[in-house]
C-alpha cells in the first residue's frame, strides 16, 4: 500500500526477517524505556528469536507489516493470525526521525484492513499512558489496563476496535472449505 510518494507498506515474508531483524533489535532496546536490558534480552533470545520469527511468518501464525521510507525501514507492527475473528498486535514501533509523519496509522490500516479481508471483526492491542490519545483518534475503544503489569513495568491499558459484526462463517471460512473438501 501507497501512502504517499516516500512511504510503503508491506506485509513481510519469511525472506524479509534477516533484513528486518536488526531493526526489532534496536526498537525492543531503545524504544519501551519501562523494559530492563534484562527484559529485553529475555524479549529477543527466548520470546522471539529471529527463527521464531521466520518460523511464525512462515506458518502464518504471525503477520508482519514493515513502513518504508525511501527504502528504509521507518516502523513496523507485529500481530498474532486471526483467532476467533480477532487479531492481536504484540509490537508496534515507528523510530524517532519517522514519528509525526503518519507512519503508525498507515500500519494499523494495513493491519485493519488485512484482518477484515481474512474474516477478522476485532483488532486489539495493549498500550501505555502516553499512546492513549493515539489510539483513540484512531477508532479504539479502551476496554481496561493491568496495573504494575507486564514484568512489573507500568500500567497497560488494553484497546480493540471493531470493525464489523462477528460472523463465524467469515472468520471459519477456510476450516469450512477443508469439511466440505472432506
Amino acid at each position: 500500500m501507497k501512502t504517499d510518494s516516500k512511504i510503503s507498506i508491506k506485509r513481510a515474508r519469511e525472506s524479509d526477517v534477516d533484513k528486518f531483524y536488526p531493526f526489532f533489535e534496536k526498537s525492543v532496546k531503545t524504544q519501551f524505556p519501562p523494559y530492563s536490558n534484562l527484559i529485553t534480552d529475555y524479549f529477543l533470545e527466548e520470546e522471539y528469536p529471529k527463527d521464531y520469527l521466520k518460523e511464525s511468518i512462515r506458518n502464518k501464525n504471525k503477520f508482519l507489516y514493515i513502513a518504508n521510507v525511501d527504502k528504509q525501514i521507518a516502523g513496523y507492527l507485529l500481530t498474532n493470525k486471526n483467532y476467533g475473528g480477532i487479531s492481536y498486535a504484540t509490537w508496534f514501533a515507528v523510530f524517532p526521525k519517522f514519528q509525526k509523519k503518519g507512519i503508525a496509522s498507515s500500519l494499523l490500516l494495513e493491519w485493519e484492513k488485512d484482518v477484515a479481508k481474512h474474516g477478522g471483526h476485532k483488532l486489539y492491542l495493549w498500550t501505555v499512558k502516553r499512546n492513549l490519545e493515539f489510539y483513540k483518534k484512531r477508532g479504539f475503544t479502551q476496554g481496561g489496563f493491568i496495573p504494575d503489569a507486564w514484568f512489573g513495568k507500568t500500567t497497560r491499558y488494553m484497546f480493540y476496535k471493531t470493525l464489523a459484526k462477528s460472523d463465524e462463517k467469515k472468520f471459519l471460512k477456510e476450516f469450512i472449505k477443508k469439511k466440505k473438501g472432506r
